[in-house]
């Protein structure tokens, strides 16, 4: 039956399991159309979600006018070691520095 492969595929990708013993509802349609508007709400919520991280995550030119490098650099050696020094400001109240 088409509704019942499309039913368990659908179960399937959203990995909400196969927790009842008839998983086709006694030959109902409406559990599916039920379920299957949840799924596709949720994978939107979720793909929201992950543009608006995404988004805040690079927001490349905004972020170079908040963050200051020194205009002068050491090179300083510690036991042995060699290390450049420099000096990173952010102009920001939150620091993400």
């Amino acid at each position: 039956d088409r509704l019942e492969a499309y039913y368990f595929s659908l179960e399937t990708m959203a990995t909400i399991g196969y927790g009842t013993q008839d998983y086709f509802f006694g030959h109902c349609w409406e559990p599916l159309a039920i379920i299957n508007v949840q799924v596709v709400c949720g994978l939107v919520i979720e793909s929201l979600y992950f543009g608006i991280i995404f988004h805040r995550l690079t927001r490349g030119r905004h972020r170079q006018s908040t963050v200051l490098f020194s205009d002068k650099a050491v090179v300083r050696r510690v036991d042995g070691s060699y290390y450049l020094v420099f000096q990173v400001c952010e102009l920001r109240r939150h620091h993400l520095l």
